[in-house]
């Protein structure tokens, strides 16, 4: 009896994985890339002023806005970044300010 029901699980078992795993009914020359008048225009405005950004770092001892990688970043890529740098002490508490003013 046992044997007869884990050949008739096995054989339900195997149906189904066929069933699930099988080819679909479409042919091979149907593309799945979107046709040009359904996709999406990028237009990008050049005369646009591009956004400036901030960036919060831990203490150092360098001024980070007067590094040499910050500045050929700004001059490649055409956006301003200030740094900001936490203090020596107590950086949680200027951390906390932060968000709590949620300055960005």
């Amino acid at each position: 009896m046992v044997k007869k029901f884990l050949a008739l699980m096995s054989i339900t078992t195997l149906a189904a994985s066929i069933t699930a795993c099988g080819g679909s009914s479409q042919t091979a020359s149907t593309t799945t890339a979107p046709s040009p008048s359904t996709a999406p225009i990028a237009t990008v405005d050049t005369n646009k002023p591009k956004p400036e950004f901030k960036a919060l770092l831990q203490y150092a001892r360098f001024d980070p806005n007067a590094e040499v990688v910050a500045k050929f970043l700004n001059e490649k890529t055409g956006y301003k970044v200030t740094y900001d740098m936490l203090p020596v002490e107590n950086p949680d508490d200027k951390l906390n300010l932060l968000m709590a003013n949620k300055e960005k």
